[in-house]
């Protein structure tokens, strides 16, 4: 019986000794992986990309919320017009400076001033009057042209994911203006050229190697152009 006993503590012991062995061999239980790629983690990504597509939707649901029968054909539209051109502001602003690309941030600010400078002066020009006769700066329209400089600064800096939605935005935009009698249709055309022509030539991609840089002084003004190599 002693020996019995002997024999099963000694194989018990063996098991323990090679189980041992195993642990002490086996290799330690590996970190979670997290890579951060050059600018953001994805994750963080798609969530400042979700808040900003409901940022762009703002306008659309103020729309909705007033544009009752009494109100559609004038305030309604008008008030969706200004938070639609304010939001593609705040975003096309905000969005490289969150992101820490002041870069991205100056060429924006560009865009929209640029498309701002020129629509205005063009008002001052051609003094055409509004639809709803309130006075002459009809063409073009400045909520238009700054909406698309700034969707097509975002959509020439980060791409279709973010300018798509904003794109759309100040399409409706627009239209809005259209509505609310305050533009005509060639107006808003009009409009649109010169923030789409703002924001693609004075907006370059992060790794683009050209650069269109506005410039002005006593002398006169005009756009110089950068070469990376």
């Amino acid at each position: 019986m002693r020996r019995r006993l002997l024999k099963v503590a000694l194989r018990c012991s063996k098991s323990d000794a090679r189980r041992h062995r195993r642990l002490v061999k086996s290799p330690p239980l590996s970190k979670p992986d997290i890579r951060v790629g050059k600018h953001w983690p994805s994750a963080a990504q798609s969530v400042v990309l979700s808040a900003v597509h409901r940022i762009l939707l703002l306008p659309t649901c103020v729309f909705l919320a007033l544009a009752t029968p009494a109100q559609a054909d004038g305030n309604g539209w008008a008030t969706a017009s200004d938070v639609g051109r304010d939001g593609l502001v705040i975003v096309a602003l905000g969005l490289p400076s969150v992101q820490g690309d002041w870069q991205g941030t100056e060429q924006a600010a560009f865009s929209i001033g640029a498309s701002s400078l020129a629509s205005t002066g063009l008002k001052e020009i051609i003094s055409e009057e509004r639809p709803d006769g309130s006075n002459d700066h009809s063409f073009p329209s400045g909520h238009t042209s700054v909406s698309f400089a700034a969707a097509a600064t975002l959509h020439k800096r980060y791409g279709w994911q973010v300018g798509i939605p904003a794109q759309l935005v100040a399409a409706f935009v627009g239209v809005a203006r259209v509505k609310a009698h305050k533009h005509f249709v060639h107006d808003v055309v009009a409009g649109a050229v010169i923030g789409e022509a703002s924001g693609w030539f004075l907006t370059r991609r992060k790794d683009e190697k050209v650069q269109w840089l506005p410039w002005a002084d006593t002398h006169g003004a005009g756009v110089a152009m950068s070469l990376r190599f």
